[in-house]
C-alpha cells in the first residue's frame, strides 16, 4: 500500500514539475534584448563601448555596438543555443549596413534571465576575445535634441554645435550626429553616430566632412544638464576635449 501511494505522488510530481533541468534552462536562457558593455581587444587593439543584442526564441541573435577607435557601426548576426546553464553560439560582424563582413566569431556565456548576461566573442584561432556583460534591456532617456559648448583640439579651443536625432531605423540607444565648428576662418561639418546607455553613457564616431578626417569621442551625456567627453582623432592619434550643454 505504501508503495503504491509513494508511485502515485511520485507520478504526481513529475506531471506537475516535469523537469528541474528544463526550469534550469529557462532561468539561465539568453532570450531577450539586452544593453551591453563591450570590452577586450581585436585584432591586437583594445575594444571599449557599448552594445545591443537580441537573442530569440528561435535561435537567433541580432544587434550591434560602437566602440571607441572604430569608425563605424558594427552590425552583428548569429544563432545561438543553449547547453545546461550556458549558451553557445556563432556570429558574424559586419560594417554599417550589413554589406561587408568583418569576422566571424565564437561565442560562449552566461546569462540569468532578467538579470544578467555576460559573454566572450573569439575570433577562430585567436587569442583575444570581445566581451560583452550587461542586463535587460530598460527604457533609455531621449538624448535627441541641439547642444553648444566648445571642442579643443592641438591646444585650440573652439565653439561647437551639435545636433542629435534619433535613429531613422529606430534602433535602440543610437542617435546621428551634425554639426560643425570652425577655425582659422574655416567652416568645418561634422556627422556621424552616437551610441547611448540608459545611465547616458555614450561613444560617437565623427567624420570631419571638410578635411576627410575621423575621431572617436566618448563621455556622458545628462539630460538637459551637459555633454561632455574625451577622444580621439583616428588620423593622428591627438587628443580631444569636448564640453556642451542643450541649446536654448
Amino acid at each position: 500500500m505504501l508503495k503504491s501511494v509513494l508511485s502515485c505522488l511520485a507520478l504526481m510530481s513529475a506531471f506537475l514539475f516535469p523537469s528541474v533541468p528544463a526550469l534550469a534552462q529557462a532561468s539561465s536562457s539568453p532570450q531577450g534584448l539586452w544593453e551591453l558593455k563591450v570590452s577586450g581587444t581585436y585584432e591586437g587593439e583594445k575594444v571599449n563601448g557599448v552594445a545591443y543584442l537580441e537573442f530569440d526564441a528561435e535561435g537567433g541573435v541580432e544587434g550591434y555596438f560602437l566602440s571607441r577607435e572604430i569608425d563605424t557601426l558594427v552590425e552583428v548576426g548569429g544563432t545561438w543555443t543553449q547547453s545546461g546553464t550556458s549558451f553557445t553560439g556563432e556570429v558574424e560582424i559586419f560594417d554599417e549596413g550589413g554589406e561587408n563582413p568583418l569576422d566571424t566569431l565564437i561565442m560562449s556565456g552566461k546569462a540569468k534571465a532578467g538579470k544578467s548576461l555576460s559573454a566572450k566573442l573569439t575570433p577562430a584561432g585567436s587569442s583575444s576575445s570581445i566581451k560583452v556583460s550587461g542586463k535587460p534591456f530598460a527604457l533609455l532617456p531621449d538624448l535627441e535634441g541641439s547642444y553648444t559648448g566648445t571642442i579643443r583640439q592641438y591646444g585650440v579651443t573652439v565653439p561647437l554645435d551639435i545636433e542629435l536625432v534619433a535613429d531613422p531605423e529606430q534602433r535602440d540607444g543610437l542617435y546621428e550626429l551634425s554639426g560643425s565648428f570652425v577655425v582659422n576662418g574655416q567652416e568645418n561639418i561634422l556627422s556621424g553616430l552616437a551610441l547611448a546607455a540608459r545611465d547616458g553613457r555614450y561613444v560617437a564616431f565623427v567624420y570631419n566632412e571638410t578635411l576627410d578626417l575621423y575621431a572617436s569621442v566618448w563621455g556622458k551625456i545628462k539630460v538637459g544638464s551637459s555633454f561632455t567627453g574625451s577622444g580621439i582623432s583616428l588620423d593622428d592619434g591627438s587628443s580631444i576635449k569636448v564640453s556642451m550643454t542643450p541649446a536654448g
